[in-house]
């Protein structure tokens, strides 16, 4: 068998017959010709083209790409093909080790239903080749050594993310039918200037920045722009999704008359400072996200949000005024703000949202006031922030209030967040019904919490990740414990329940419970003469539970 393949199929789906298994791993370069089908990508093409193994080591969570044994095809032809099976490439070839990719005629989207086409993170891909007829091309991400990329004429939309991370990408022509693309599509690539057909009746180009027909939006700011300083015109309106991502300048002015900055807009640019004039209404999620230089950050007075990771992971931001205009604040916002040293909260301020899960890690926050409007916050709020020992509430907030230094509802029957998640106690106020969802979690060095009597309801992974907890007492009229109440509590080897009644276990996953061993490692004690119902119960039978003895010993 020779290095070098050329193929004609008459009949779709029957290229595993003219190129057996056998002989796959001789081919250097494939030609196809003639007509190809969806299982010629499927039952041979992606065996051919991944680096991936078949994740037989059961300790290789994520995988591992395996050159070594990986098949040797690196330039593989198609553009004298058609493919007859549907208008969308199949997915194939998950970072695929070509070097050369040409793709058939018939083909009018790279990636369907796909998020990528199945050869972003491709390291070795040098050379695309688009076919003529292709309508959408997105996911062809993170390619570091693909060079010299021609969009067909035929091109109407180009995806977010489409050509991200291509660092090698140097220039880029727009063609005249594109009508949706954002700034996220060529982020990260090495172009210093757009070229965009003039006949585009969507986009045009000013001094190789690409805006939007009527000049109200800024779509994509060249990554490789050759200066350090930009002005925005007077005409935008609009900072589009991804527009200035990833870019190296250093420093943008923004003019008044600005409306709305959109998502990603500024993500991992280099920009040190930034004036937002209070035109702006609103800004996107993620917008400022991983601006590892931008020291200074001032908002719009006319701002009402501030949304999910909108600056977070901006390292070397100290202080931050959230003005009086904003009512709602997610959490993420601030998420890895690690320099973060000072955030002043104005009256008006309503909510502080987390809705996701994420690790917070070691933040320099000196103070956490909170003003008299505000009405609700996520448990655990900047609970790893060892400089702040306490929170402090205004006393005229008729919602929330400081107790102890943790805060509390303002009856004091539910706790909502603990402040400096290095403690190593805490004492639950007596009088607390409810321990509020993610109130404790990630107490590490906790090696003893105490519950009230009154407690009467656990939230969902209060106690999660308190690593040092060895024992929990749950009181006498303790009702619902959240399911993964104490997920991650790794050394927690006894839970003493004086309730006779099981507590309801909420939202009751059996097959969590076993598959991550969130029982397995602990014994529960309960008063004589009630095993038989903890055994009985939802959510008990799982655990290993034993009977307290007549002296309430065990």
């Amino acid at each position: 068998m020779e290095d070098t393949m050329v193929i004609h199929l008459e009949e779709p789906n029957t290229l595993s017959e003219l190129l057996p298994e056998k002989d796959r791993n001789n081919v250097v370069s494939l030609k196809i010709t003639g007509q190809l089908g969806r299982h010629d990508f499927y039952d041979v093409l992606d065996e051919m083209c991944t680096v991936w193994s078949d994740f037989e080591d059961e300790n290789d969570e994520e995988g591992t790409p395996d050159y070594e044994n990986a098949a040797p095809l690196q330039h593989l032809d198609m553009g004298e093909a058609t493919y007859v099976d549907g208008s969308d490439l199949p997915h194939f070839g998950y970072q695929a080790q070509l070097e050369t990719l040409i793709l058939p005629k018939g083909i009018q989207n790279t990636a369907g239903k796909h998020e990528d086409a199945g050869f972003s993170n491709s390291e070795k891909l040098k050379t695309l080749v688009l076919p003529s007829g292709l309508k959408t091309v997105k996911g062809i991400s993170n390619c570091p050594n693909l060079t010299g990329l021609i969009l067909p004429d035929s091109l109407q939309k180009i995806s977010s993310f489409a050509f991200s991370g291509c660092t090698s990408l140097t220039s880029i022509r727009i063609p005249a039918k594109v009508k949706q693309m954002d700034g996220s599509s060529f982020a990260d690539c090495k172009i210093k200037a757009f070229e965009v057909a003039e006949k585009n009746p969507y986009f045009t180009v000013v001094d190789g920045v690409i805006y939007s027909k009527d000049l109200s939006t800024l779509v994509a700011f060249p990554s490789a722009y050759p200066h350090k300083h930009f002005t925005v015109p007077a005409s935008t309106k609009v900072i589009g999704f991804g527009a200035f991502m990833d870019s190296r300048i250093k420093s943008i002015q923004l003019p008044d008359g600005i409306v709305r900055i959109e998502g990603w807009a500024f993500q991992s640019s280099k920009i040190r400072s930034l004036e937002i004039p209070d035109s702006v209404t609103s800004i996107g999620d993620l917008a400022f996200r991983y601006c590892a230089e931008l020291e200074h950050l001032k908002l719009s007075s006319q701002l009402e949000e501030i949304p999910m990771q909108m600056i977070s992971a901006c390292k070397k931001l100290k202080t931050l005024d959230v003005p009086s205009s904003v009512k709602r604040i997610h959490e993420t916002s601030l998420e890895w703000c690690e320099s973060l040293e000072h955030i002043t909260f104005h009256e008006g301020l309503e909510e502080i949202v987390n809705e996701y899960w994420l690790e917070v890690r070691k933040g320099n926050l000196k103070e956490a006031i909170f003003p008299s409007t505000l009405r609700y916050m996520s448990g655990g709020l900047f609970r790893k922030c060892p400089d702040v020992k306490e929170f402090i509430v205004a006393k005229e907030n008729p919602y929330l209030c400081t107790m102890d230094g943790a805060i509390y509802s303002k009856d004091g029957k539910k706790l909502i967040a603990v402040p400096n998640a290095w403690r190593e106690e805490f004492v639950v106020r007596e009088g607390t019904e409810e321990i509020g969802d993610f109130a404790l979690a990630e107490f590490s060095k906790m090696k003893k919490v105490v519950f009230p009597q009154s407690l009467k309801k656990i939230g969902h992974r209060a106690l999660d990740g308190c690593s040092a907890l060895k024992e929990i007492h749950l009181p006498r009229y303790l009702r619902t414990i959240d399911y993964r109440a104490f997920d991650e509590c790794t050394s927690l080897r006894k839970i003493i329940v004086d309730a006779s009644t099981p507590p309801k276990i909420s939202h009751v996953d059996r097959m969590w419970r076993l598959d991550y061993g969130c029982c397995s490692h602990f014994t529960v004690y309960v008063p004589q003469g009630s095993l038989k119902r903890y055994k009985e119960a939802d959510g008990w039978s799982d655990l290993n539970i034993k009977e307290m003895k007549n002296d309430g010993k065990y």
